[in-house]
């Protein structure tokens, strides 16, 4: 994904978040920087695209287990 569409996503779950583009790129690069994220290069795309990594889905799983428990 790339953070426009990162943005959008959260903006569809929660339609009174205040979001810009340019603090998702901040947050991404903290996460590539960690190892979360990795980033993926297409051909014809301009700009990188990012998924998560191994433990980026793990921190994932977790975060929705809790909230489904709360």
């Amino acid at each position: 994904m790339q953070p426009s569409e990162i943005k959008r996503r959260a903006r569809r779950q929660d339609s009174s978040l205040r979001m810009s583009a340019g603090n998702v790129r901040d947050v991404v690069k903290l996460l590539l920087a960690r190892g979360i994220v990795a980033q993926v290069r297409l051909r014809k795309r301009a700009h990188p695209m990012y998924e998560l990594t191994d433990i980026g889905r793990q921190l994932r799983q977790a975060l929705l287990n809790a909230e489904a428990r709360a």
